[in-house]
């Protein structure tokens, strides 16, 4: 398993994450080697405090319920991790 980039630690979300096509490019490279697309992000303001942007979180929520190419997850940051196959690690 290669390590995957979460890019930055504060990021806001202003469209529907399961039909980013750059987001997908970037999943396909994650794991060289497998047929597998694994992609990973930080969704939040940092450790700056305070609650996420209500845009953001209006949009994390569609990006979940959409129907899109990409499957959008909102869980704990360790959560990737624990549900890799052994084929995948």
């Amino acid at each position: 398993m290669s390590a995957l980039n979460p890019g930055s630690y504060i990021f806001e979300i202003d469209h529907d994450l399961s039909h980013d096509p750059g987001f997908m490019d970037e999943c396909s490279t994650q794991v060289p080697g497998t047929e597998d697309q694994v992609g990973y992000r930080y969704f939040g303001i940092g450790d700056q405090g305070g609650p996420a942007p209500e845009d953001s979180v209006a949009w994390l929520q569609q990006s979940i319920e959409s129907d899109g190419p990409i499957e959008v997850m909102s869980v704990r940051s360790d959560q990737l991790f624990r549900d890799l196959t052994p084929k995948q690690v």
